[in-house]
C-alpha cells in the first residue's frame, strides 16, 4: 500500500516524489511499516482527488476462512492548506458494514456500536470525531407464493471521519488505518458485536 495524490494510480517507488510534502512522505513510510491483521484482507482502493490533495483508501474484509461477515473502509487525507473544518491539515473517514442476528439487536444497539468506535479510535484529537450508525431491516419478498418463504435480515452499518492526533504534524498513518481494523475485526468476536455488549 502507498500514499498517493488523491484519484492518481500507481505509485509505489520508495523515493520521495517531487513536491509531496515530508509529512505525506512519512506517512507513507508507516503504512508500509503497519503490520496487517490476520483475520482481515486488505485492498488499496482511490481516494476521489474532491475529498483532498492527498490520500490512502484501504478496503478491508474479512477472509473466507472467518463467518462473520464484516467489511469496511478507511481513508487517510492529506490538504496542503489546513482546513478550519478539520483543523488540520489530516483527516480520516471511515466506513464499516456487518450484519446482526435478529435477537441480537434493540434500541441500544447503535449507542453500543459508537461507544466501542470511540474506545478503539484513541488516536485522534479530542472533539472531533462525528458519526452514526445504522440498523437496517431488509425483508425479502418472492417473486411467487411458490418461489420460497419470506426472510429478512438485520445488517449495521458505521461511518465515522475524525481529525488524528499529530502534534508534529507527522501522522502514523497505519496506526490510523489498524485503529478502523481494529473495530473490524471487534465485530467477529461475537455474534451480537463488540465488548460493549459483553458482561
Amino acid at each position: 500500500m502507498s500514499m498517493k495524490t488523491a484519484g492518481s494510480t500507481d505509485e509505489r517507488s520508495e523515493a520521495r516524489t517531487d513536491g509531496v510534502p515530508k509529512a505525506v512522505d512519512e506517512a507513507v513510510r508507516s503504512v508500509r511499516r503497519m503490520t496487517l491483521r490476520d483475520d482481515l484482507e486488505y485492498r488499496e482502493i482511490p481516494v476521489p482527488a474532491s475529498l483532498a490533495d492527498y490520500g490512502i483508501g484501504v478496503e478491508m474484509t474479512t477472509g473466507e476462512h472467518v463467518d462473520a461477515a464484516v467489511s469496511g473502509w478507511i481513508m487517510v487525507l492529506y490538504a496542503r492548506q489546513a482546513r478550519p473544518e478539520w483543523a488540520s491539515h489530516w483527516r480520516c473517514v471511515a466506513f464499516a458494514s456487518w450484519a446482526l442476528g435478529p435477537e441480537n439487536h434493540n434500541s441500544l444497539t447503535p449507542s453500543l456500536y459508537w461507544a466501542d468506535v470511540e474506545r478503539l479510535l484513541a488516536g485522534r484529537r479530542l472533539g472531533s470525531l462525528i458519526g452514526t450508525v445504522s440498523v437496517n431491516h431488509n425483508t425479502r419478498f418472492p417473486s411467487a407464493p411458490d418461489d420460497g418463504r419470506i426472510s429478512a435480515s438485520v445488517g449495521c452499518e458505521a461511518r465515522a471521519s475524525w481529525t488524528p492526533a499529530s502534534e508534529t504534524g507527522i501522522l502514523d498513518a497505519g496506526r490510523q488505518i489498524d485503529m478502523w481494523a481494529r473495530f473490524l475485526s471487534s465485530l467477529m468476536d461475537n455474534e451480537e458485536g463488540t465488548d460493549s455488549f459483553r458482561d
